[in-house]
Parts: structure tokens; C-alpha cells; sequence
């Protein structure tokens, strides 16, 4: 499929299922060779969006970890609110532990920018994160952002777990509105 119409609106292929897998593949080995031999550290998804990108990044990890959701909202409609909702289990496992922050989009930075403080209040020994995607235009805040997959321009996005008004999250590639 070329293009979708997702909730009303014309999306077209903007990243393909094969560049998907190959700019995973080359995150999970720079993470394989940072953690390896290391105490096994803790994932955390930031939902909902990053739920399909750490599935497909999990699986290419190659040391134990444990796994942990938290969610945060910003978005209505196909704009950020500017509002950051966090809704976590902001635990003592967090202590003394290297933690991988992963995120489907690096937009504005206001979700990060409100996460990674309150993570590191807990005292993790390392705090790595990494995105899919970053609107490095639209950034609007300083984030703590280690690595990323794919730079992208300022258009909205679906598909590969991101959405529009909680649509498109199942499309097996990213596409732009067109």
C-alpha cells in the first residue's frame, strides 16, 4: 500500500517495512554491544505509540532484561496539547539500575522533557534513550536523546504503533499526511 486513509485523512508510505527492520537491526546492535555483560538492565516503553518498535527491538537484544510500560500523552488530534499526562509506576526498581527509555517520536521533547527527570530522581546507574523517530524541527525543549532511527520532517505520522486519534497504531509501515 502506497497510501492509506486513516480516520478521514490521505497518509502515504513515508518509511517501508524493510527500512524498519534494518534501522532496527543496527539499534539493537549498538545496544547489544553497550549492555551486553553488563547487570541486566530494564526497558521501558513509553505507551502507547512505542509498543510495536520494542516488540520488533526487544526481540533483537541478545542479554536478559526486564520490561516495564509506562504512559504519557501529549497529542489530540494530530497536534501536540502541550499538556503532558503521565500515568506510571514510578518504582524503586528504577534504583541503582541501567535503564533504556524507548519512544515511538521525539516531537516538541515535552514528553521527554518531563520523563527523564522524574526517572533520574530515582537514581538509575544509566539512563540511555532511544526513539524511533525525531522531528528534530520541531523541537521545542532540550531532551536527552541517544540514538534514534530515522530523522523526519514535520509532518504527521502513522502507522507502526504511532496514530491518529487512536487509529492506524496496526499499519505495518510509517506513513505521512499527504
Amino acid at each position: 500500500m502506497t497510501e492509506v486513509t486513516v480516520n478521514g485523512k490521505v497518509f502515504q508510505v513515508l518509511i517501508s517495512r524493510k527500512e524498519l527492520e534494518e534501522k532496527i537491526e543496527a539499534l539493537a546492535n549498538l545496544i547489544n554491544s553497550k549492555y551486553s555483560g553488563e547487570e541486566p538492565p530494564l526497558l521501558v516503553g513509553i505507551l502507547n505509540g512505542s509498543f510495536i518498535f520494542m516488540a520488533d527491538l526487544v526481540r533483537r537484544l541478545h542479554f536478559p532484561c526486564t520490561i516495564q510500560f509506562i504512559r504519557i500523552e501529549s497529542y489530540t488530534g494530530m497536534s501536540t496539547s502541550g499538556v503532558v499526562k503521565m500515568e506510571a509506576d514510578v518504582s524503586p526498581r528504577w534504583v541503582g539500575r541501567h535503564v533504556i527509555v524507548i519512544e515511538d517520536i521525539v516531537d516538541t521533547g515535552h514528553t521527554l522533557s518531563r520523563f527523564i527527570p522524574v526517572l533520574k530522581s530515582h537514581q538509575p546507574a544509566s539512563v540511555f534513550v532511544c526513539a524511533l523517530l525525531f522531528k528534530k524541527e520541531a523541537l521545542e525543549v532540550s531532551v536527552q536523546l541517544d540514538e534514534y532511527c530515522f530523522l523526519i520532517g514535520r509532518k504527521f505520522v502513522v502507522g507502526y504503533g504511532l496514530d491518529y486519534d487512536g487509529y492506524g497504531r496496526n499499519l505495518p509501515e510509517i506513513y505521512q499526511l499527504k
